[in-house]
């Protein structure tokens, strides 16, 4: 083939390819945006970013929401130097989905938003938003403070708030769990008897027991008696108990045998003869007989 065949051939699939764009154009222009999305997404990957614009706007018109969040992220890869562009697009489908209450949409556009640039601020968004999220999913705990922000009451709020205790502990975030777990307690009245409440007694004394232990096991004794006091608080439940063997092995490595005889005498009172209470007697027995061979030692140096 010569070049000025090749180049024919190249110059007629160009005007093809306008002539479809234009098609496209007019297409839109008389408002039959589902069909004008057709044609410019079927054009857009070997036409870049220009069309890609056009593929947003036409999709988003139509209300093809899902279609309109992939070909703005779709113009920004292409493109950088429209990122702004496309942000600001994703913006305008975010509204129109929160009008149609439309969360799966919110949320896929929130969410490209964010990929694009983590610095923007959500704001009101966040609220309507989180309920689409479900609570062990990854972006839940990254939205869950701008929904804190934008909650409209103090019940909202508080909602929020344990739901974020239930996403730190799904993570594996026990310390952050706890936290909020004791921020929900704080702010709840304690006479209440509420199953928030409960759930988030129960998440504080569960987490704060899994953290004493690990710092325990890491001979980080002061920082371990700071969570097993908080996970003692329910001296009467088992969690609560495992705390206070717990809490008085914290006391014996900070040097303080009373303090810890004290605390073990705790547990067996709280509750019935059982493998805690047993192993706690064992603990005050042994610590006698360290009693006793320390005085007899002392007599012997007498």
């Amino acid at each position: 083939m010569n070049r000025s065949v090749a180049l024919g051939l190249l110059l007629l699939a160009s005007c093809r390819q306008d002539s479809r764009e234009q098609l496209a154009d007019a297409a839109y222009v008389a408002r039959q945006y589902a069909e004008a999305y057709d044609a410019y997404a079927a054009l857009a990957p070997s036409e870049g970013s220009r069309v890609w614009a056009k593929a947003a706007a036409a999709a988003a018109a139509a209300g093809a929401l899902d279609s309109a969040v992939a070909a703005y992220l779709h113009l920004a890869a292409d493109d950088p130097t429209r990122r702004e562009e496309a942000l600001a697009g994703l913006e305008r489908v975010a509204r129109l989905a929160e009008r149609a209450g439309n969360l799966d949409a919110l949320r896929k556009a929130v969410l490209a938003s964010r990929k694009l640039a983590p610095e923007r601020p959500i704001g009101r968004l966040a609220y309507p938003l989180i309920r689409s999220v479900p609570p062990a999913a990854p972006e839940a705990l990254e939205l869950l403070p701008a929904a804190l922000a934008a909650a409209p009451d103090r019940d909202a709020f508080d909602a929020l708030l344990l739901r974020w205790s239930a996403a730190f502990e799904e993570g594996g975030d026990c310390a952050g769990a706890a936290e909020a777990s004791r921020g929900f307690l704080r702010r709840t009245s304690k006479s209440a008897d509420s199953a928030g409440s409960a759930e988030a007694a129960s998440r504080l004394e569960r987490c704060a027991l899994a953290l004493g232990e690990a710092a325990l096991g890491h001979d980080q004794a002061l920082e371990a008696e700071r969570w097993l006091v908080l996970a003692a608080e329910n001296a009467g439940s088992p969690a609560g108990r495992r705390a206070l063997l717990l809490l008085g092995d914290a006391r014996v490595a900070q040097g303080d045998p009373i303090a810890a005889a004290i605390v073990w005498q705790r547990a067996i009172r709280a509750g019935a003869d059982d493998s805690i209470g047993r192993q706690a007697a064992r603990r005050i027995r042994a610590l006698r007989d360290t009693d006793t061979a320390g005085d007899t030692t002392r007599m012997e140096e007498e």
